[in-house]
């Protein structure tokens, strides 16, 4: 049903009402103004002639409400902001769901699906008319120590009839980056689980902003017919925007700000100074992507092959079954030294491989090894271990989705309570500051998982 039917029809006595005055019809559904983990409906105000519509939660995603508060009282104008949200119960799923009252756009989606193409837009018009607000609304986002998280083609509104009022579109029904295909997140949170991604900052979804403006340039999502593991391997191995974009015909003027928020080091990526410049005409070179040092010759591993150690690192953990023999014959130390040329990568290797256990009476002894090796060679990357796969703020959303896995809960505690997390956060995070935040979450987590007493263990972290 389009917006137009169901604003037409007549009121339905079966509403759901949500704080005594927002009715949700559940029999005129916006398919169009579905997202990818909430279902859309037309909303009647009792107190008001406001066009609404409501997004109500089909999954048992925790929400994220801690950002709802803070998107109320935006100030700038590029975004859709929440007007009431709360719990209902929705008779066709029998249970209570989370729903969010929005204002309804007027001129609908930009992309309708990332899976379609359409007609590709000119440069001057994504310029002039979508850089500008997506900046601003990231900017404010970062000024208050936020991150949007969920910025896709599909996820922009206009918010006039004319389509001239660019939207952003919610970032609250699920988790961080949770719903977003491989190729809008950075190699770290690509390599995780969607519901293990981190939170983020201004850095992610700058780098959101690159993937989408491309998608407008080409009517398409670059990469969408590549395995998700082989575009990680091409992100690693040729950079971010080579594998996005590298044989595309980009136009000379967009191209240098793509390559400024796209590359894959975070300090180059460029800040939001240097875009506000660049949109305010300031024009330079398109700068060259500061790639990860590469081997002469590859790691084979299987039909795959491998020129960086971050590459090497992804490989092992996705093809476990023939990573012990590769780890075991394959010289990957003196790979790194000669071939590669990293002294400093070579002692993290030969470190964690003292740590190796291979003996065949341990049944976890090789999937911990491949879990050492895998972080020393790519200390950026999430904490691995068999199916785990999360960033270090990421873990607390996680174990919702781990906890309804058969096996989930119990895989969750055996990788806390390895000295793993830790050990990432260290090398990410450094000594001191955030890397002691993060240590005490993961402390925190270990002390609730070993409750047994009512309120506690794996089910209190899930709820």
């Amino acid at each position: 049903m389009s917006v137009e039917e169901a604003v037409d029809q007549s009121p339905d006595p079966g509403s759901v009402s949500l704080a005594d005055r927002y009715n949700i019809l559940p029999d005129k559904p916006l398919p169009d103004l579905d997202s990818t983990s909430a279902k859309a409906y037309l909303v009647e105000d009792e107190k008001s002639e406001n066009r609404l519509f409501a997004l109500i939660s089909d999954k048992l995603l925790p929400p994220r409400q801690d950002i709802l508060l803070h998107m109320r009282n935006l100030e700038d104008p590029g975004i859709m902001k929440p007007i009431h949200w709360g719990g209902v119960f929705w008779p066709e799923l029998q249970r209570r769901v989370f729903v969010v009252v929005l204002p309804l756009p007027a001129g609908g989606r930009v992309m309708t699906s990332l899976t379609t193409r359409v007609q590709p837009m000119r440069e001057e018009i994504i310029i002039d008319q979508f850089v500008p607000p997506l900046v601003a609304v990231i900017k404010e986002f970062h000024a208050k120590g936020l991150a949007h998280r969920t910025i896709r083609p599909d996820n922009i509104y206009f918010a006039d009839a004319e389509r001239n009022e660019v939207l952003l579109g919610e970032c609250f029904i699920a988790p961080p980056g949770s719903q977003n295909p491989v190729a809008f997140e950075t190699i770290p949170n690509s390599q995780s689980h969607p519901l293990g991604r981190n939170v983020g900052g201004y850095a992610e979804d700058l780098y959101a902003l690159g993937v989408t403006l491309i998608c407008l340039l080409l009517g398409r999502l670059p990469g969408q017919n590549i395995e998700e593991n082989a575009l990680i391997h091409m992100k690693i191995e040729q950079g971010s925007y080579n594998a996005l974009a590298g044989k595309e015909r980009i136009p000379r003027t967009i191209k240098e700000l793509l390559r400024g928020i796209l590359t894959d080091n975070e300090n180059e990526r460029w800040p939001i100074e240097d875009i506000e410049l660049w949109i305010d005409g300031k024009r330079g070179s398109p700068q060259q992507p500061n790639l990860p040092k590469r081997g002469r010759r590859p790691i084979s591993i299987g039909e795959d092959s491998y020129f960086t150690c971050r590459s090497l690192a992804h490989g092992l953990y996705i093809h476990r079954s023939e990573a012990i023999s590769v780890i075991r014959d394959a010289e990957i130390e003196n790979w790194i030294q000669r071939t590669v040329g990293d002294e400093d990568m070579a002692k993290n290797f030969v470190m964690a491989l003292s740590r190796a256990r291979f003996a065949d009476s341990d049944p976890n002894a090789s999937d911990m090894t491949i879990s050492w090796i895998s972080q020393a060679l790519d200390p950026e990357g999430p904490v691995r271990y068999k199916d785990f796969r999360a960033m270090p703020d990421g873990l607390g959303s996680y174990l919702a989705h781990m906890y309804s896995e058969p096996g989930g809960a119990q895989l969750y505690a055996d990788t806390i309570f390895t000295d793993l997390p830790i050990l990432v956060c260290e090398s990410q995070f450094g000594e001191g500051g955030p890397s002691l935040s993060m240590t005490k979450e993961v402390e925190h987590i270990r002390a609730t998982l070993k409750q047994t007493d009512f309120g506690g263990g794996y089910r209190a972290m899930s709820l």
